[in-house]
């Protein structure tokens, strides 16, 4: 089998396993609720990052990452990008 028939084979194989765990992870956010979780760190170019996920009893899933460089993270910019998040 070619290669490139191959990876797209394997591609939409990951993607529906992925699609299949999301939906299975929406479905307990249904039931459970969730929260939402966020974490700052510097990636390897040294700009600070935040990142939300959403939290449930079965893990978590990321919901969204932003680039916060020439930002001031005061409180409200915080509760700007957790409310743009909910």
């Amino acid at each position: 089998m070619p290669v490139q028939k191959l990876s797209g084979k394997l591609l939409q194989e990951a993607v529906g396993e992925a699609d299949n765990n999301l939906k299975e992870f929406k479905m307990q956010m249904c039931v459970t609720g969730a929260t939402l979780i966020s974490d700052g760190w510097t990636n390897v170019q040294n700009r600070p990052i935040i990142n939300y996920l959403s939290l449930t009893p079965d893990g978590a899933m990321f919901i969204d990452g932003s680039d916060t460089s020439g930002e001031t993270k005061d409180a409200q910019f915080i509760a700007a990008e957790i409310k743009r998040n909910i």
